[in-house]
């Protein structure tokens, strides 16, 4: 189980919420077309449970560390 949240950058290279909010629309098509203009991204930063083991009770560095063990082979999703 991951914390995480999809995020958006900004042209400044910042989050964006507001652009974020632009995929919030009702139709497939527009929400097709939003995805493709302003693509978001997955950013996970906390691993809670892994295989059934809650991990909430060790430290974060510990829970980071397999988190990003565990993130290794992860790459953008193809289209």
């Amino acid at each position: 189980m991951l914390d995480c949240e999809l995020v958006i950058l900004g042209a400044d290279g910042r989050l964006s919420f507001d652009a974020l909010q632009q995929h919030l629309v009702t139709s497939p098509t527009k929400a097709r077309a939003k995805a493709a203009e302003l693509p978001a991204s997955y950013a996970a930063f906390d691993l809670l449970a892994v295989s059934g083991v809650d991990l909430r009770t060790q430290r974060w560095t510990v829970r980071r560390q397999r988190l990003e063990q565990l993130s290794m082979g992860w790459g953008p999703y193809p289209n």
